[in-house]
């Protein structure tokens, strides 16, 4: 038994088309039984059934928080697949924002974007969803390769930032490098 389906639209509804032939399939093979083909014939008594299709109504299912993370440009966008658990862009909605959906290190934290959602037919939903910007890159340190000589005559050795680090970089900039103590003390 074969089974073809197909969905059709007839006078404004939808139905499923669901085709049942009957089919015979045969090996042939030769005098020396070798496989040659398979022989399919399909008989005339094919049944047609036609099953009328409910429309479900689509309902948009909101997220409570979304966790968005800075890229190594420092920036992230919020696209509606993180704030819908059942986003399908065939349902054609259209989104409207309260705030911007870009984000960047200056939005580091929690917060809150008013979403409003419509449908082609005109149906609105609206929530409040809580975004929660991080930036989980560490920065770069590039150390200098170099030997440091202790001064005898005071005992001690002055580091800082510029004498030990060669580079450094981060996504979401450098304000200030230091050293969080004094070392080389003898």
């Amino acid at each position: 038994m074969e089974v073809n389906r197909e969905k059709i639209i007839e006078g404004g509804e939808t139905f499923a088309k669901i085709k049942l032939s009957p089919i015979y399939a045969c090996p042939v093979i030769d005098e020396n039984y070798n496989f040659v083909r398979v022989e399919r014939r399909v008989y005339a008594d094919e049944v047609e059934l036609k099953i009328k299709l409910k429309a479900v109504a689509y309902a948009p299912v909101f997220k409570e928080e979304v966790i968005k993370k800075l890229d190594e440009t420092g920036k992230a966008t919020l696209v509606p697949s993180d704030f819908l658990t059942n986003f399908s862009e065939a349902e054609g909605l259209t989104f409207t924002y309260s705030k911007s959906t870009e984000f960047t290190c200056t939005d580091l934290g929690d917060t809150e974007i008013q979403i409003n959602a419509k449908s082609p037919s005109g149906e609105t939903w609206v929530k409040v969803v809580k975004v929660k910007v991080l930036d989980e890159i560490k920065p770069i340190l590039v150390p200098q390769n170099q030997s440091i000589v202790v001064d005898r005559s005071i005992g001690a050795v002055v580091l800082n930032s510029e004498t030990l680090l060669k580079t450094i970089s981060d996504n979401c900039g450098i304000k200030e490098v230091g050293l969080s103590k004094k070392l080389g003390y003898m």
